[in-house]
């Protein structure tokens, strides 16, 4: 198969190393597990003159160290194979594969969990769950993402070499997130006290958060924490990024996202104070608002039923929470009766005795200029006499005013004894 010394292994041309067990009956490879653990392999990388041959008799192949150069990896052409190729370790150089291209139909599989891969390796379809590549692999498994620690260095983990920039770590997640209950805006900025920090690593410090809205999507994120209402995306930037290895390498980035909501405050118990009180003019009219405020803070809002004409005392306004604030609230206001007290009454025609009773009428009844709708008493008498007074009472929109009713003497003639005076 080849020649090899120590623990250097040279596949010579047009021979084979085969990763197995040759042990089987009829001068078949037996099934079972193979584990090659160290050592260099060297090759050529066409199948059919040298490589490292993976028969489809054997189970697995787990290949934890040694350096692989120049060799051609695969099983032979068997669309049944079941053989799986495992890598945890070792340096992998200018190496290809056979039949793991066509993974659906040869059932075959290959995971990369370490080592260090160089970009001329042909390893199309396996799983990366680990590892250092000399270019940016892809099909990395989930729970996995790939970091260019080549500015971190041996400083940041201490496998890294030289020309393998590109190392494949489990993703881990620093725990901050929202409180279980959501803050509710004060006017003020939320603090590290409305959501939950995690205990971080020495070394590992807050340097700053940032925010946008879940919504805007395609948004900047502004400096700071919010302060409005809304759903929003944190952004805690840390100290650096940093690698966990007490249980193989978990990478945490310098970065983590969270959700936080602030609530929107309610206003149904709000205080709310109107403008100038409103009298009867005739026209419609507008109830004005000088404040509504709900625990102190000026209230956003719109208003709805504070437009009226009559004078009433059973008007209600609305007041809705529109910006940070939610809910409604309702004040009770009013159009006053206007005050007819200084009303100009003008008489109908004046009257003379009859010996009837007679009936006062009214031409008109102004105030500032309106028309007044009112009732009338004591507009009737029969004797003559300056004396008579007749009471104008506002009706709806106004009060009461009294008016004086005038029925002329009429020169009598008494007959006494039959004499006329």
């Amino acid at each position: 198969m080849g020649t090899g010394s120590s623990s250097v292994i040279t596949i010579s041309a047009n021979a084979n190393f085969t990763l197995c067990d040759c042990s089987g009956s009829n001068g078949q490879h037996k099934v079972g597990d193979v584990i090659y653990t160290g050592g260099v392999i060297t090759g050529s990388t066409n199948l059919w003159t040298g490589g490292i041959h993976i028969p489809m008799y054997a189970e697995s192949v787990t290949i934890y160290g040694g350096t692989i150069v120049n060799n051609y990896i695969g099983v032979f052409n068997q669309a049944t194979a079941t053989t799986s190729l495992t890598i945890y370790g070792g340096t992998f150089s200018n190496n290809r594969k056979n039949n793991f291209d066509n993974l659906n139909s040869a059932q075959d599989s290959v995971a990369i969990n370490g080592g260090y891969i160089g970009s001329q390796n042909n390893f199309n379809g396996a799983t990366i769950n680990g590892g250092y590549f000399a270019s940016s692999p892809s099909n990395i498994a989930s729970g996995y993402t790939i970091v260019d620690i080549s500015d971190l260095g041996t400083g940041f983990d201490e496998d890294y070499i030289e020309g393998y920039p590109y190392a494949v770590y489990a993703v881990g997640t620093w725990n901050f997130a929202a409180n279980e209950t959501a803050p509710v805006y004060d006017g003020e900025a939320i603090t590290e006290s409305d959501f939950t920090v995690p205990s971080l690593p020495e070394g590992v410090t807050v340097s700053g958060y940032s925010y946008r809205l879940v919504s805007d999507t395609n948004g900047a994120f502004t400096s700071g924490l919010p302060t409005g209402a809304g759903e929003y995306v944190i952004r805690v930037t840390l100290s650096g990024a940093y690698l966990d290895t007490s249980e193989g390498k978990t990478y945490y980035s310098n970065t983590v996202d969270f959700t936080v909501t602030i609530a929107w405050k309610d206003i149904t118990n709000a205080e709310v104070v109107l403008g100038n009180a409103l009298t009867y003019t005739g026209q419609e009219q507008e109830q004005t608002i000088s404040s509504v405020k709900v625990d102190g803070l000026p209230v956003s809002y719109k208003v709805s039923g504070n437009t009226g004409t009559i004078a009433s005392t059973d008007y209600v306004l609305t007041i809705t929470g529109i910006g940070n604030f939610t809910g409604e609230a309702t004040a009770r206001w009013s159009i006053a009766q206007r005050d007819i007290s200084n009303a100009t009454i003008t008489l109908g025609d004046t009257l003379t005795y009859t010996g009837q009773e007679q009936e006062q009428t009214i031409a008109s009844v102004t105030v500032d200029g309106l028309t007044v709708t009112y009732e009338v008493s004591g507009n009737t008498g029969m004797n003559a006499s300056t004396d008579y007074v007749l009471t104008i009472t506002g009706t709806k929109e106004h009060c009461k005013k009294k008016g004086k009713l005038q029925i002329r003497r009429r020169g009598l003639r008494k007959r006494i004894s039959g004499t006329s005076l």
